[in-house]
């Protein structure tokens, strides 16, 4: 396979010009344009590119970065990550793969644990069979466990029928069988029992956010001492920023070690705050999520989620009672519509979706030889045109 990107986006750098080759789904060369390789011998003509071009094995974009990662997923287009089978998951998936997004955490949520439990076994078994090569679609990383250890004063969309208390033991009542899949658990530090479960969580190699949580600047000191290592979409679910209480939010603006996600939408958290986010955060300390759920991207109307009824309405999922229920689109339409605002870095965008959660979880991202394939290829205007996964190329039609 040949892949030609008019700008490849690295960790820490953008190539301009780069060629890419890959044999069996691993890449075997990475050459730069002014480095001696002359495009004109290319065979698919890379200094024009245009919407969408696919010659055979040969692809072209004008961006082409690792393929997004969304670690704060719920389900989407009618699939609920609490509610399904493993065909409807295989389906699932492939849909993400086609639109970009080539890794996912499932994201298990507050709800009887019975449901928690059963999400936890299927996901795990899908892992397994990913393992196996015996599923496809994006990748499967890991599981992120939002609550059910969460504050009841900062509930966001989430039952507060179904909050435990945080301990080990309420923890291991969900998890125990699939300690290793979890790797990200959220939950709200300033609880009575957090600090003796954060411990456990650290000492298993878990992650750790802060979220739904009403925790003051004070609690939030403590909570990042004692291992809480990132925000779960922050300013969403959250304790305020006020200047006589800044809350644990202020205290991760400052702290460059801390990670912060960002449900992008523009539904969320406005652009003000996002921008204060960008200035503030190095952007692979700040990791784009799209938080969607099975409404995103319904038509609109009611539906019916765990007992919950969700409206539809011009895109956004809500609750009868107002509150926000998910996120309004997929990340690669996040990436898209943060790009597009003036004055924007867009490969630092790119990075939000593609590195930095990666590098969250301790896994490095590298476009080199020798790496298996993972790429996303889009257009100047951040529209996805394919996804390639190992031997698996997704080409938009």
């Amino acid at each position: 396979m040949e892949i030609y990107a008019e700008k490849l986006i690295m960790r820490d750098n953008v190539i301009q010009s780069a060629f890419i080759y890959a044999k069996n789904g691993v890449i075997t060369q990475v050459m730069e344009n002014n480095a001696g390789h002359n495009a004109a011998e290319c065979s698919i003509n890379p200094p024009k590119i245009s919407q969408n071009d696919v010659y055979g094995d040969c692809l072209k974009a004008y961006y082409v970065a690792p393929g997004f990662i969304d670690p704060h997923i719920h389900g989407s287009c009618g699939f609920d990550i609490m509610d399904f089978d493993m065909p409807q998951l295989e389906a699932w998936l492939s849909h993400l793969l086609d639109i970009g997004v080539s890794a996912v955490l499932p994201s298990v949520y507050t709800a009887p644990i019975s449901i928690m439990q059963n999400s936890l076994l299927l996901i795990n078994k899908a892992m397994k069979a990913q393992k196996d090569g015996l599923l496809g679609g994006a990748a499967i990383m890991g599981i992120h466990l939002e609550g059910p250890f969460i504050n009841a004063e900062r509930l966001g969309g989430m039952d507060g029928n179904y909050i435990l208390s945080p301990s080990v033991d309420n923890y291991l009542d969900i998890a125990k069988g699939f300690e290793n899949s979890i790797k990200i658990v959220t939950l709200a530090p300033e609880l009575h029992g957090a600090p003796e479960l954060i411990k456990y969580l650290r000492n298993q190699g878990v992650r750790i956010l802060a979220g739904h949580t009403d925790a003051t600047y004070d609690e939030g000191v403590r909570a990042f001492e004692a291992g809480v290592s990132g925000i779960c979409h922050f300013y969403n679910a959250c304790r305020g920023i006020h200047h006589r209480e800044p809350g644990i939010l202020a205290l991760a603006l400052v702290k460059q070690d801390i990670q912060c996600e960002l449900i992008g939408d523009g539904t969320h958290v406005h652009q003000g705050a996002m921008d204060l986010l960008f200035r503030l955060k190095d952007c692979l300390r700040l990791t784009l999520i799209s938080d969607s759920v099975k409404t995103t991207g319904m038509p609109d109307g009611e539906y019916e989620e765990n007992g919950q009824i969700v409206l539809v309405h011009k895109g956004e999922s809500r609750l009868k009672g107002g509150a926000l229920h998910g996120g309004s689109c997929m990340l690669p339409d996040i990436v898209k519509k943060l790009a597009a605002n003036d004055g924007t870095d867009k490969a630092d965008i790119v990075r939000m979706a593609s590195y930095s959660a990666r590098e969250y979880l301790g896994r490095i991202s590298k476009i080199k030889k020798g790496e298996p394939v993972d790429l996303v290829g889009m257009d100047k205007n951040m529209n996805v045109l394919w996804t390639v996964l190992g031997n698996d190329a997704r080409i938009k039609a």
